[in-house]
């Protein structure tokens, strides 16, 4: 049976995901500059810096990339189990407790910079901040049918350029006369929209980072811990409905396994 997608929860959905999106944006860009340029949300350029620090025998380098990967890695494992458990408890406000626990990494980052500026204390910074951002992915993954990434954005262009596809062949149909509109035709304007907002709070994430990093060094991610209680507030009022998401990916698991077959 079809699930039932109520606009009020995908309008909650996108707003907490504007919210965490502006904070991926701040977060690697401090992350990048206080902590030897080495991205904490963007494990693509992280993994290509691994490659070439590899060929080129920079094991410092080398080394930095290839623990960001897994701690990120390992951050998005424990926030995937931490909401399964939720929902099997039919506790609603999953996400709440996974952000959460990615404010408790984002202020160790900074408290640990703040006491001290020793390489070991950076080492520490950088390691919490790629576990605050592998919990983040974690946390929201779709509003309805829409797949959205909080913590990067090239996956959001590859589908905003889906979606734009359609739009084109729309304005098309429509220039040639052929006024036969389906309802995923507005459905693809409408998620065209979502992915541009994304987008956008992400770069404006990243311009609040570069602006905020050279005063305040590290301190700057206080704005990212408010934008976070904010989600978290959100969250409290209105639930995300996790549920309601792992059921969409189910189906849509579902489907695509019966059209193979």
């Amino acid at each position: 049976m079809p699930l039932r997608r109520n606009p009020r929860t995908a309008s909650i959905k996108l707003t907490v995901a504007v919210l965490l999106t502006i904070v991926a944006g701040q977060v690697d860009v401090a992350g990048f500059v206080i902590c030897w340029k080495t991205f904490t949300a963007h494990m693509t350029g992280n993994t290509v810096h691994l490659a070439m620090s590899v060929v080129a025998r920079h094991w410092t380098d080398a080394v930095k990339a290839g623990l960001v990967i897994p701690i990120f890695l390992f951050g998005s494992l424990i926030g995937r189990c931490l909401i399964e458990f939720a929902v099997r408890r039919r506790f609603k406000r999953a996400a709440s407790l996974v952000l959460l626990l990615e404010a408790a990494a984002l202020s160790e980052a900074v408290g640990f910079t703040v006491v001290s500026h020793s390489t070991a204390a950076l080492w520490t910074s950088l390691m919490l901040l790629a576990l605050g951002m592998g919990l983040q992915t974690a946390t929201l993954t779709r509003i309805g049918p829409l797949t959205v990434h909080t913590t990067f954005v090239t996956g959001m262009l590859n589908s905003l350029a889906q979606r734009l596809s359609i739009v084109l062949f729309l304005l098309w149909d429509k220039f040639r006369g052929r006024t036969n509109t389906s309802p995923a035709d507005s459905h693809a304007l409408r998620q065209a929209g979502m992915l541009t907002l994304v987008w956008i709070a992400y770069f404006f994430g990243g311009v609040l980072g570069a602006l905020l990093v050279t005063p305040f060094q590290m301190r700057s991610l206080f704005f990212s811990l408010m934008l976070l209680f904010a989600a978290i507030v959100v969250d409290q009022l209105s639930p995300l409905s996790i549920e309601e998401e792992q059921d969409q990916a189910k189906q849509e698991s579902e489907e695509h396994l019966r059209r193979a077959g």
